[in-house]
């Protein structure tokens, strides 16, 4: 064993993490496929009315005269104005994905399902 002592970091210097030696600052790129099975963000998620619904969300938490008019109506079980303007910022700013809400929908899921069986059946072979 050698006897050299390892310098403790400056102070409000980063801390050094050994795991990420030799990697990219950038995180990994996100798969281009999608598994089975899994939730898909819908494409208006990131158009720029669903981004700035999403800021004036965070602007509006921080607002104690809205928190209070938001508060007062559910208090009184009323939906107002603060209520309306609420639900229609979350609304717009996180937008649902498409559901099932016809028979050819649930044809179509299940032709995908049959088709990936398949895809999976052959590259086994």
């Amino acid at each position: 064993m050698t006897d050299t002592a390892i310098a403790p970091a400056a102070p409000g210097a980063a801390a050094s993490d050994l795991l990420s030696r030799g990697n990219s600052a950038s995180p990994p790129a996100a798969p281009s496929w999608q598994p089975a099975g899994m939730p898909v963000t819908p494409g208006a998620f990131d158009a720029p009315e669903a981004v700035a619904a999403r800021a004036e969300i965070k602007t509006k938490i921080g607002d104690s005269a809205f928190y209070k008019e938001l508060k007062a109506e559910r208090e009184r079980s009323v939906s107002g104005p603060a209520s309306q303007a609420w639900a229609d910022l979350h609304a717009k700013g996180y937008p649902s994905a498409p559901g099932v809400s016809s028979q050819a929908d649930v044809n179509a899921h299940a032709t995908a399902r049959t088709e990936e069986q398949w895809n999976t059946f052959f590259s086994g072979l």
